[in-house]
C-alpha cells in the first residue's frame, strides 16, 4: 500500500487543519511547506484597505507582486482622501487602466467633477505632482490585478466630502473592472448623491450573490427616487438570476415603494433584510414591500424588517392602530427559519400586537431576533413566547428585556424546551419582586440567592449570552457561578466555555 506523507495530504485536510490554527500564528507559517505556506499567505494578504493618505504609498511594493495581489479576496474603498490626487492623473493615463468599462450621458458630468479643484493639492507623502501621478498610477495598477476578490465595500464615511469621492471615480471604475469575473459580495455605505460615480452603465457580475447597501440623501436637490430607480433598479435587475442576498438600510423616509414594484423576480433569493423610516400608516406606502414579499415567498428562508418611528405625532395617529393588518405583515413565507424583527421608536402599545404577528410562522422559525427599541419589557416576552410554537423548532433566540427579573429563565425554560441558545440583552436585571437597590452587591445577594435554589436541568440549553448595556455594571464571578450553576447543561458562557468560570 503507498504511504502518506505529510507533503501528500490533499488540500480539503489541510483545509481542516488550518481551521484550528488561531488566525496570528497561520499568517507566520510561510515557512513549514508549500501548503502552509499558500494557507499564510492567503491570510496575510485577504483584505486590502484603501482609506486613508498613507495606506496607497505603503502597500505599493507588497502589492507589485502579482502572487501577493492575487491573494486578496476583499477589497474595502474609502477612497475620497485620494480624490485630489486622483484627479491630477490625466484622462489619457487613465483610460487604458479602465479597460471596457462605459458611463451613460451621466459620463460628462462624472468627467466635470473629476476636472474640479476646490482646494490647495495634497502634498504629503509625495510633494511634487509628478511623484503623485507616478504614486497614484501605481495603485491603479495594482487595483487593476486584483482579479480574485469576491467582496467589494465602497463607504463615504464623512457627508462633507462628497467633492473628493466623485473624484475616485477612475478608482471604482478599475475595481469593477478588476473583480467583476470573480465578485460575489458588494456592500455599499454612501449617499445616494453620489451613486452615479459608482454604478457604470454596463456593469455585469457573473458570479453576484449578495448586495448590500446603506444610504441617506446630503442634498436637497437630490430626487432620491429618482436616483432609485434609474441606478439600483437596473442594477439589481441585472443580477437577478444569481442574487441570494438583498440588504436595504436607512435612518431616512424614502418612497420605496415604486423600487420593489420595478424589481425583477429573483429566483435564487433566499435572504432579505430591510430597515427604514416609517413617519405614518398615510406617508409611507408599503404596498412594494407586500409586492416584494409575495413574489419571493417561496424561496425567502431569512427576514429582517426594521421600522424607525420618524414622527412621534404621526405614529400615534389613529389609523396606526391597525398597523400591523398591513398586507405586508400578513404575507405567508412557508420556508422561512430566520426572522429579525423590530420597531425603533414606535409607542410601546405596539409591543402587544406584535406576538400575534410573529407567532403566524412559529412552526417554522428556528432563530428569532426581536431587535426592539426601546427594549421590550418582562410582559411583552412572556405574551410573545407563551405557546410559542412546535415544540423543538425555535433553535436560537435573541431578545433585548428592560428589566430582567430571574423568573425569565422559568418563562422561557417552560415555553421553549428546546431552545439551543439564548442572547439576552438588558438595562438591568431585578430581583422577582421587581425590587433595585442602591448599591448594587446588595442587588446582586438577592438575585443569587433567588437563583441558588433552582435548576434547569432538564432544559436544552447550551449557550447563553448576556449582555448589560449600563457599563458601570459588572457581573461578578459569583453571581456568574450562580447562574451557571442553576443551567446545568450550559457549554459557554458569553462565548467562554462554560468551565473557564468554574474552574
Amino acid at each position: 500500500m503507498p504511504t502518506t506523507t505529510i507533503a501528500s495530504l490533499p488540500y480539503d485536510v489541510w483545509a481542516r487543519i488550518v481551521s484550528f490554527i488561531p488566525k496570528d500564528i497561520l499568517r507566520n507559517l510561510y515557512a513549514v511547506n508549500q501548503a502552509l505556506f499558500h494557507f499564510a499567505m492567503e491570510e496575510r494578504y485577504k483584505s486590502l484597505y484603501i482609506n486613508h493618505l498613507r495606506i496607497p504609498f505603503t502597500i505599493i511594493n507588497q502589492l507589485s507582486d502579482p502572487f501577493r495581489a492575487s491573494k486578496i479576496r476583499a477589497l474595502h474603498l474609502r477612497p475620497s482622501p485620494l480624490g485630489h490626487y486622483i484627479s491630477e492623473v490625466s484622462q489619457k493615463d487613465l483610460q487604458p487602466l479602465k479597460g471596457n468599462i462605459k458611463r451613460t450621458a451621466d459620463d460628462s458630468w462624472v468627467k466635470k467633477h473629476l476636472k474640479r479643484r476646490t482646494g490647495p493639492p495634497l502634498t504629503w507623502p509625495l510633494n511634487t505632482s509628478g511623484e503623485r501621478r507616478e504614486a497614484i498610477l501605481s495603485l491603479l495598477q495594482i487595483v487593476k490585478g486584483l482579479s480574485g476578490v469576491q467582496t467589494l465595500r465602497i463607504k463615504l464615511s464623512q457627508p462633507e466630502c462628497l467633492e473628493s469621492f466623485r473624484m475616485t471615480t477612475p478608482l471604482i471604475d478599475i475595481a469593477w473592472q478588476a473583480c467583476s469575473s470573480a465578485l460575489r459580495r458588494v456592500h455599499f455605505d454612501f449617499p445616494l448623491d453620489v451613486i452615479k460615480c459608482v454604478l457604470p452603465s454596463n456593469l455585469h457580475l457573473p458570479n453576484f450573490e449578495e448586495f448590500s447597501v446603506r444610504f441617506s440623501v446630503t442634498s436637497r436637490t437630490t430626487d432620491s427616487e429618482e436616483v432609485v430607480i434609474t441606478n439600483l433598479v437596473p442594477f439589481v435587475n441585472n443580477h437577478h438570476q444569481t442574487l441570494q442576498k438583498l440588504t436595504l438600510f436607512t435612518h431616512e423616509h424614502f418612497a420605496l415603494d415604486s423600487f420593489f414594484h420595478q424589481l425583477s423576480r429573483m429566483p435564487c433569493l433566499t435572504s432579505f433584510s430591510l430597515t427604514q423610516g416609517y413617519v405614518s400608516s398615510l406617508q409611507t406606502d408599503t404596498s412594494g414591500l407586500h409586492s416584494f414579499l409575495t413574489v419571493h415567498a417561496g424561496t425567502l428562508t431569512s427576514l429582517k424588517l426594521v421600522f424607525q418611528a420618524l414622527g412621534k405625532p404621526y405614529v400615534k395617529a389613529p389609523l396606526m392602530r391597525e398597523w400591523f393588518k398591513q398586507p405586508c405583515l400578513k404575507v405567508a413565507l412557508p420556508h422561512l427559519r430566520t426572522l429579525e424583527f423590530g420597531l425603533w421608536d414606535f409607542p410601546s402599545s405596539f409591543s402587544t400586537p406584535m406576538g400575534t404577528y410573529l407567532k403566524q410562522y412559529n412552526d417554522s422559525l428556528t432563530s428569532l431576533i426581536i431587535n426592539n427599541k426601546p427594549l421590550l419589557t418582562y410582559e411583552d416576552i412572556n405574551n410573545i413566547v407563551t405557546g410559542f410554537g412546535a415544540p423543538g423548532v425555535l433553535r436560537y433566540l435573541g431578545i433585548g428585556v428592560s428589566k430582567v427579573p430571574g423568573k425569565i429563565f422559568d418563562l422561557l425554560a417552560i415555553n421553549l424546551p428546546s431552545l439551543h441558545a439564548l442572547s439576552l440583552a438588558t438595562d438591568v436585571w431585578v430581583t422577582n419582586q421587581y425590587r433595585t437597590m442602591d448599591y448594587f452587591c446588595l442587588w446582586q445577594n438577592e438575585f443569587c440567592a433567588e437563583m441558588r435554589p433552582l435548576s434547569y436541568a432538564a432544559w436544552d440549553l447550551r449557550h447563553l449570552t448576556l449582555t448589560l448595556n449600563t457599563q458601570s455594571v459588572y457581573l461578578g464571578n459569583f453571581y456568574v457561578k450562580t447562574i451557571l450553576k442553576a443551567l446545568p447543561g450550559l457549554q459557554t458562557f458569553n462565548r467562554i466555555p462554560k468551565q473557564n468560570y468554574l474552574d
